[in-house]
């Protein structure tokens, strides 16, 4: 019967190595096939990135100008409501509290 001392049977160790020998160039590649990964991940990223700041500055060439003006039409026009809103709930205060009383009517 042969003895068995502990280690793999595909597994050898050279001198003055710790590691298995089939351990080293699996690793490697895996740590390659990682970066590899994780660089084509980055530059999808950015990839897309890119597409929608083009998009973004796409649109806004062609519908900015519009844009602007109908928000700022839009905000004058909710000011001036507000604005009315406003000068409606003073007359009201003013008129329960009595700050427009004439005496002689």
């Amino acid at each position: 019967m042969a003895r068995r001392t502990g280690r793999s049977a595909g597994a050898t160790k050279k001198k003055g190595s710790g590691l298995p020998e089939y351990g080293q160039a699996s690793a490697k590649q895996y740590q390659q096939q990682t970066r590899e990964r994780v660089r084509n991940q980055t530059i999808r990223t950015w990839i897309i990135r890119l597409i929608i700041v083009g998009v973004l500055v796409l649109a806004g060439k062609m519908w900015g100008a519009d844009l602007v003006a109908r928000v700022t039409q839009k905000g004058r026009e909710a000011k001036s409501e507000l604005q009315k809103s406003q000068q409606g709930v003073k007359n009201a205060n003013d008129r329960r509290s009595g700050a427009d009383f004439n005496p002689n009517e």
